[in-house]
């Protein structure tokens, strides 16, 4: 006897970004907020990622709103922008 072949499905792609949890930001984050304010504060994204102490390819994803950052990140983000965590949770006015 011979095995038929049988079709597989493929699995599905992994979800990308951070799960939500409670210590995340999942709504309120606004990564254009944080691009305006860093191109004001005229940080590039390598400087800004060494104060805050995360990756420049984890800040460019929180920019790009792919990962939402952790509420201590945030607090880290305002403090080297010198902005409130509520300016960054909201788009900017232009």
């Amino acid at each position: 006897m011979t095995k038929r072949k049988t079709k597989t499905k493929p699995k599905p792609a992994p979800k990308r970004g951070r799960p939500k949890n409670q210590d995340s930001l999942t709504e309120e984050w606004c990564g254009h907020s944080l691009r305006v304010r860093m191109t004001a504060a005229k940080l590039s994204t390598e400087e800004l990622a060494n104060i805050v102490g995360v990756s420049r390819p984890t800040l460019n994803a929180y920019i790009n709103d792919r990962y939402t950052p952790t509420a201590e990140c945030v607090d880290s983000l305002a403090e080297a922008l010198g902005c409130t965590i509520a300016d960054l949770s909201t788009p900017p006015k232009l």
